[in-house]
């Protein structure tokens, strides 16, 4: 069950959660991160690793695409997947995914002309320029990602399951993702408020929330 669903808020309040936040704290309260992350604005943060001054991100497949000017080509790319830790499940092939989609709406004036360009969109063709000129990964069969997304494509190859960003919470529940857990976590994550407090605060707005929207 997805913990939103629990519309007293206590979902939140599986000790899991809170370890789950004890330990990504451990980033920032090791120095990991930098301190001025916390006045970062896009695209400021990823432009860190480009110029030198971090030697990691926790972001997507995307940013080798992002950073091909202020990077260079000669910019030596790799990636890895999260680790699975103690008392955990899953393994460190479930990835999170955040991709494009195509759709044709059931009363868009012109389905067939729609249609007609999803189909080119994701034909080989289209694929491989996608690939070689815009520099990111591609769900198409057969066509090859980048050199930069090596390791991104061979995590992908081999995935075990997929779930949404933030397990789908800004799909399910996008107001509530972008209002209440975004900011609320990352507040926690660089060192703002204690992980107990991110629980609290989690719990507490999502019984608002169901409160405001009881269907």
């Amino acid at each position: 069950m997805h913990i939103m669903l629990d519309k007293s808020g206590d979902g939140w309040k599986n000790p899991a959660v809170l370890q789950a936040a004890q330990d990504e704290r451990k980033l920032w309260d090791a120095k990991c991160i930098a301190e001025d992350a916390r006045g970062f604005q896009y695209p400021a943060g990823q432009q860190t690793i480009a110029f030198g001054d971090s030697i990691g991100e926790l972001v997507g497949s995307w940013l080798p695409s992002e950073l091909a000017s202020s990077a260079g080509k000669d910019f030596r790319w790799g990636a890895f997947n999260f680790p699975t830790v103690a008392g955990g499940s899953g393994k460190a092939t479930d990835l999170e995914v955040a991709l494009l989609s195509f759709m044709v709406l059931k009363n868009s004036p012109h389905p067939k002309e729609a249609i007609d360009f999803i189909k080119f969109a994701l034909g080989e063709h289209s694929q491989k320029l996608m690939a070689e000129i815009g520099g990111v990964g591609v769900t198409r069969k057969g066509v090859k990602w980048p050199e930069a997304l090596h390791d991104a494509e061979e995590a992908a190859s081999q995935a075990t399951a997929l779930q949404g960003v933030g397990g789908g919470l800004d799909v399910a529940y996008p107001a509530f993702y972008a209002t209440v857990a975004e900011p609320e976590h990352n507040k926690m994550f660089l060192g703002q408020i204690a992980p107990e407090v991110l629980v609290d605060i989690l719990a507490a707005k999502t019984k608002e929330y169901w409160e405001r929207n009881p269907g």
